[in-house]
């Protein structure tokens, strides 16, 4: 499997975890039209197919970091760092799919974006 298509399945199965309108929410996040996004979905041999470049790539992690699998030999440099959540044990984390992870990477990933917000609109009061 080529970079392209590890990105293609990665993207596919983040619109599968954020749910029904999945491609928009990403689109508006990438600041690009839902139809691009859809079409880097597409079967490579399917005409209007894009390949997921290394902006769009960047534009994705930005906004929904480590939706891309992992490289191979990174886990043992993953497993050092320490948990940061108190009120969810990495073992409960462990138990939902990959689809669920990105869900509820997306609601929190959504939710820091918000409280920052919040915080630089704030500091521009004060």
């Amino acid at each position: 499997m080529n970079k392209f298509e590890i990105r293609r399945t990665a993207l596919k199965q983040l619109v599968d975890g954020i749910g029904r309108g999945g491609i928009a929410r990403i689109a508006e996040k990438i600041e690009k039209d839902p139809s691009y996004v859809s079409r880097l979905l597409y079967h490579p041999d399917k005409k209007g197919a894009k390949n997921i470049g290394e902006d769009t790539c960047e534009a994705i992690e930005k906004h929904y970091p480590n939706w891309l699998p992992e490289p191979a030999g990174s886990k043992a440099l993953k497993s050092s760092r320490q948990w940061p959540f108190e009120l969810v044990s990495i073992e409960r984390f462990d138990l939902l799919s990959h689809a669920e992870k990105c869900r509820v990477q997306v609601h929190m990933a959504d939710e820091i974006e918000e409280i920052l917000k919040a915080r630089q609109a704030h500091k521009k009061v004060a």
